[in-house]
């Protein structure tokens, strides 16, 4: 379950994969206070999230260094945001 949870935040079964891994590991390594809580899978699902937000921070500080090194303007691994609409 866990990988498929990373998988539906990446779309990257490798990535989704390492993540799932990453969770479990933190998990084994503070299970005295991670198996005291009430839902320990909601922990290692948040872990997930919080390592694949800075996975992606990474890649896009890293991409714009390159860029930059290259001489040129890096692009962004999120898409364009929409403007939102405001109807009232």
């Amino acid at each position: 379950m866990l990988v498929a949870f990373a998988w539906s935040l990446t779309g990257n079964l490798a990535e989704a994969e390492e993540l799932a891994q990453d969770a479990l590991t933190a998990a084994w390594r503070t299970w005295d206070r991670v198996g005291g809580y009430d839902a320990p899978r909601a922990w290692a699902r948040r872990v997930i999230v919080n390592r694949a937000a800075t996975r992606r921070r990474s890649a896009a500080s890293e991409g714009a260094a390159m860029g930059r090194l290259n001489g040129r303007k890096a692009e962004s691994p999120w898409p364009a945001r929409r403007p939102r609409s405001r109807s009232r």
